[in-house]
């Protein structure tokens, strides 16, 4: 069962690669990565539970909804013809002294928490457990969300035919310095392959540079895994295989845990981020939980791939709309991405990390408000309102 979705979905590659050649496209990457998945699945000693028809028929139902209407997508959608939108500097400064200022005080505040919870030694664990443990009683409150503020200074800064390296360095830095904070692998992985992304569409690298870094990060990334989930004077539970079973392999176990229409309102799962700013005004609910509770496999995991909340909440004919929906937006992004549109070439660099991601979690629709906020700190990179009088509109420069 699990050899013929690897030849399905091989073949499907095969053909839409020779009529648009690209791996980077929404569907060559979701294909791939899917491929690379079940293959390590079944080809794996990993020790897992099987996995059973649930899975099989959803990811069906997912790639060929996603695949077909981000194809089409592409095909149908106009190619951009205007002038790529300049940078304005005087944004791009004021971001940037913004992050200069706040995210050394972020820094401080998260290291200085850390070490009072504990010695040198469990500086790494106590990072990343006061992130993601209520019980610790932590909070970096509007801080957090200089991430995003991080971020897309180092994709405007990169997308240059000469960067300028002051400026990389330094936008670098920062974003460092916010995976420092929250010791997360997702932050460095998106940092990482959006670097790699911007440089190989400016032609500046190969996709060797891809290559090298998934292994290295898969091999590094697990082992930091393996020291981040101990502290001091313990010894690990898990072994290589288990946080690479735990990590690559068991969400598509883990998904099929997972009830179809089992939401207790509308979108509890999917529209989290729509709830939430809904229960600000005194409608819809709010929902806090960062992470989804563990399930046996039998190694524990909280990860049920990115079809889990539209699952729970919509049941397979969810998946087969919301497939479509993303599939027509992320096609058209990437049409104007590819046609010269500069604005959504980064944009598209961003939803790239998501597609990669896809097998682990859900970050498109759950992480909306991330990806809302991206897309508003981009196009202020990039406008100039004039108040002279001359215009009666903000201006692309």
């Amino acid at each position: 069962m699990f050899i013929a979705l690897i030849v399905i979905f091989s073949l499907a590659w095969g053909y839409l690669y020779y009529k648009y050649r690209d791996v980077f496209s929404p569907w060559s990457v979701t294909l791939l990565v899917w491929v690379l998945i079940i293959s390590l699945y079944t080809f794996m000693d990993h020790g897992l539970y099987d996995s059973g028809p649930q899975f099989v028929k959803a990811i069906l139902i997912w790639n060929t909804g996603f695949c077909l209407s981000a194809y089409f997508s592409f095909r149908l959608t106009p190619a951009y013809t205007g002038i790529p939108w300049a940078k304005n500097p005087q944004h791009i400064k004021f971001l940037t002294w913004v992050c200069v200022l706040l995210i050394p005080v972020m820094l401080y505040k998260s290291l200085s928490f850390a070490l009072a919870n504990g010695s040198v030694t469990d500086l790494v664990y106590n990072l990343r457990q006061q992130i993601i443990d209520d019980r610790y009683e932590f909070s970096l409150g509007p801080l957090i969300y200089l991430i995003h503020v991080a971020y897309v200074l180092l994709l405007v800064t990169i997308d240059e035919d000469r960067v300028k390296r002051p400026q990389f360095w330094l936008a670098l830095t920062l974003c460092i310095c916010y995976f420092i904070v929250t010791m997360s692998k997702q932050t460095f992985f998106m940092i990482a392959v959006s670097m790699l992304y911007v440089y190989y569409v400016r032609k500046k690298i190969s996709l060797k540079p891809f290559i090298i870094f998934g292994v290295v990060f898969v091999v590094l990334g697990i082992l930091f895994t393996n020291f981040r989930l101990t502290s001091s004077g313990r010894e690990s539970t898990y072994d290589f295989m288990d946080l690479l079973s735990m990590y690559v392999v068991s969400p598509i176990v883990a998904f099929c845990y997972d009830s179809p229409n089992s939401a207790h309102y509308f979108g509890e799962y999917t529209l989290k981020s729509v709830n939430n700013l809904l229960a600000i005004f005194g409608g819809g609910h709010r929902n806090v939980q960062m992470f989804q509770e563990m399930v046996s496999v039998p190694i524990p995991t909280n990860v049920f791939t990115m079809m889990s909340p539209y699952f729970k909440d919509f049941g397979y004919n969810g998946l087969a709309v919301i497939s479509v929906i993303e599939g027509l937006f992320m096609g058209g992004v990437y049409k104007l991405s590819e046609s010269g549109h500069n604005i959504m070439r980064l944009i598209y660099t961003y939803i790239l990390t998501l597609l990669v991601l896809q097998f682990f979690d859900e970050l498109f629709f759950v992480g909306m408000s991330n990806f809302v906020q991206i897309i508003i700190l981009l196009i202020f990179c990039h406008i100039k309102f004039d108040f002279s009088g001359t215009s009666q509109k903000p201006v692309a420069l």
